[in-house]
């Protein structure tokens, strides 16, 4: 009954952790390595625009696959029926 709400939260957390970059350096004074500060380093430090671009692309995609299976392991587990829009 929970499930659907479970993974809702996992998948709001998750999209929050990836892109942030702000507050961990804030914090931690740029001791903790996080994705978010390794993709500022590469455009703005290293000026890597290219190996930035392909990062963020693959961050992109890897959430966007992580979330589509979230979506349907949820629908499986919750019994719901699945809707076409198109």
């Amino acid at each position: 009954l929970s499930l659907p709400g479970v993974m809702t939260g996992v998948s709001l957390v998750m999209i929050l952790l990836l892109g942030e970059y702000l507050i961990p350096t804030l914090l931690g004074g740029g001791k903790v390595f996080f994705i978010g500060n390794a993709l500022v380093d590469l455009f703005l430090q290293s000026r890597n625009w290219p190996f930035g671009s392909a990062i963020a692309i693959t961050l992109v995609l890897v959430s966007v696959v992580v979330l589509i299976a979230a979506n349907r392991i949820s629908t499986r587990l919750s019994g719901a029926r699945r809707v076409d829009l198109i």
